[in-house]
């Protein structure tokens, strides 16, 4: 799952220093979204109802959030690997 105080506190740090960048752990997609759902626009009166679907709305929100993360991850990793296959010499020899 997702450390909820790891994901608050890089979206803090984008926040304060935007020129650091986004954390490699979340990338920028899982923390847009969370920052999204933690200061949504528009926000109106909360009523029960609107209570009731932000409980479904944080889970929808939170499952996203941990999907971003692993696709994020799982990009970094294949261009990691394809980025060391292409300079590996090893490899160029035995061709």
């Amino acid at each position: 799952g997702i450390d909820p105080v790891r994901l608050a506190s890089a979206a803090q740090r984008s926040i304060v220093d935007p020129s650091s960048g986004y954390d490699p752990y979340f990338g920028k997609s899982a923390i847009r979204a969370y920052r999204t759902f933690i200061n949504p626009k528009g926000v109106g009166k909360s009523t029960e109802v609107e209570k009731e679907k932000l409980e479904a709305t944080a889970s929808s929100i939170a499952r996203q959030i941990e999907h971003l993360a692993k696709w994020h991850r799982s990009r970094e990793a294949r261009w990691v690997r394809h980025k060391d296959t292409e300079s590996d010499p090893l490899e160029s020899d035995a061709e």
